[in-house]
């Protein structure tokens, strides 16, 4: 497996795996309206501008050249809270999760807004999604609540930060899952 910045080719797998994780991680949280309306074509032309834009960090997860994860993150969208990185997403298939991909990923992106200059982080979740067990793992407190309305539906979500992102760096460096 190699972690690597993603490319346009990149494109549809990352559409692949957004479909495909928020399908497994969200059916039962998000309304199914806004599930049926997600497409791997709508995803690939979002994740074809996003590339070419290069306004924020976008690292694939490939094995035997299939994305099979992702991450991204950049300046914090949301200024008000004085945290200037935010981790904007990361998504790993089902039958690869809990296998060090998420290690991996973030240790990359982390690595690369350490060398920016970022000095700490926010990640947003919903609620309900139990990826906050990872984040607390690797010493995210939480830190903010907010919510999100989707379909009609309004979903709490929950800020976890790190105050010293030299802090994360170290202890993804000392975490080789």
């Amino acid at each position: 497996m190699k972690i690597i910045p993603a490319e346009l080719e990149h494109a549809e797998g990352l559409a692949e795996v957004s479909v495909k994780v928020w399908w497994s991680t969200y059916k039962e949280i998000m309304p199914r309206t806004y599930l049926d309306k997600m497409t791997v074509e709508k995803r690939t032309k979002g994740w074809k501008e996003k590339i070419k834009a290069n306004e924020m960090w976008i690292f694939v997860a490939l094995e035997d050249e299939k994305v099979i994860g992702y991450i991204s993150g950049g300046p914090n969208r949301n200024q008000p809270l004085e945290f200037d990185g935010e981790l904007y997403a990361i998504y790993i298939l089902r039958e690869y999760q809990r296998k060090g991909v998420g290690i991996l990923l973030t240790r990359r992106l982390m690595e690369c807004m350490e060398q920016a200059g970022y000095k700490n982080l926010i990640v947003w979740l919903l609620n309900n999604n139990h990826a906050w067990r990872f984040y607390e793992a690797l010493g995210g407190e939480k830190v903010a609540e907010d919510s999100l309305e989707i379909e009609g539906v309004r979903l709490p979500l929950a800020g976890f930060g790190w105050n010293s992102l030299p802090k994360l760096v170290e202890t993804l460096t000392l975490n080789k899952e």
